[in-house]
């Protein structure tokens, strides 16, 4: 009896890292255009437009002030706008949906990072969406709004996250967590772990609905234990369709399927059917992550620290195959940096 149960835990182990060893693969990559880092520093969050056709969204990371920017798929800035009255603790994340609180699209500003453990509350920003290409926009200086709303929610516990999500149907939130090395030293149970919370901005409840190992987010699961920084959520994007959503680690897009109700984690996905191999370059760090418009393809920010570049560079990823003139100008780039 004993040897069967064995033998039935083995054949699970087995099943799952098949299906997980076999999940498709998908590493066909463009430069796309690069933003000069004069307001571009160190982008943390990235949208897409609805609206306005080739417009992203973006924002910096802690110590930025309570602003985002606006700029085409060109590269060309379209403008600044900054939250009158807001903070920014730690902008880790930017979504993008319908409006909670009024007509049309939001942007969703998540003010999520906690890299000192040391509060247990996080704050998300509804914006709705502003006009790029306004007169207000094209001037010097920053648009100034006020007509932004602010949720706040209790975790309960100290967690640090970089990665947001707006489920339009659910018209909640999910929010993953970062298990970075403070995390380990205060709570060596969760290395390797991003807990998922769901946020209901209506009932202004928190639950904790499940989480991931994040170690199995690579093939080499030994080499992710020894190295586990490979494997940090970093970032968090969801399809238009909202049928899917895609975690950010610094080297992989992990893209999972889910409903479209308003239950979209039930049942909780487990295994991965997508991962996407992101740009490796000196310096690399991605954070900033969203879909296209047909959620083919995702969108990637550079978040690099390399202070002799003065550009940060924004790629597309998807599955095409074989390869392109564009994949092949990547990839001897790429060799270069």
């Amino acid at each position: 009896m004993m040897l069967l149960k064995k033998w039935n835990l083995s054949l699970v182990f087995i099943f799952f890292n098949w299906t997980t060893l076999f999940a498709n693969d998908c590493e066909h990559t463009e430069i796309v255009t690069k933003i000069g880092r004069k307001s571009m520093k160190e982008v943390s969050g990235l949208a897409l437009s609805r609206s306005y056709p080739k417009v992203f969204w973006g924002h910096n990371d802690a110590g930025d002030g309570a602003r985002f920017i606006a700029f085409h798929l060109n590269g060309k800035r379209l403008g600044r706008f900054k939250l009158k009255g807001a903070l920014n603790r730690d902008y880790e994340d930017m979504s993008f949906g319908p409006c909670l609180k009024s007509e049309g699209d939001c942007l969703y500003i998540g003010d999520i990072g906690n890299n000192d453990l040391t509060r247990t509350y996080v704050t998300i920003y509804e914006v709705p969406e502003p006009n790029p290409f306004s007169k207000e926009a094209q001037k010097k200086g920053h648009v100034k709004l006020k007509n932004w709303k602010k949720y706040t929610f209790d975790l309960k516990e100290a967690h640090n996250s970089e990665a947001l999500i707006f489920h339009k149907f659910a018209q909640k939130f999910y929010l993953f967590t970062k298990a970075h090395r403070l995390t380990w030293e205060k709570y060596p149970k969760n290395k390797g772990k991003t807990f998922i919370f769901e946020l209901d901005p209506k009932k202004n409840n928190v639950k904790k609905i499940g989480y991931y190992n994040t170690f199995l987010f690579k093939k080499n699961q030994k080499k992710a234990r020894l190295k586990p920084k490979a494997s940090f959520v970093t970032g968090a994007t969801i399809s238009p369709e909202g049928d899917k959503f895609t975690l950010a680690t610094l080297k992989h897009g992990i893209e999972y399927k889910i409903n479209k109700g308003k239950e979209p984690f039930k049942p909780f996905p487990r295994n991965y059917s997508t991962r996407y191999r992101f740009p490796r370059f000196d310096g690399a760090q991605i954070e900033a992550i969203t879909y296209d418009q047909d959620g083919k393809s995702i969108y990637v920010f550079s978040e690099s620290t390399l202070k002799k570049s003065n550009y940060l560079r924004l790629f597309k990823v998807n599955c095409q195959k074989g390869t392109s003139l564009k994949h092949i100008q990547f990839k001897i780039w790429e060799f270069f940096n």
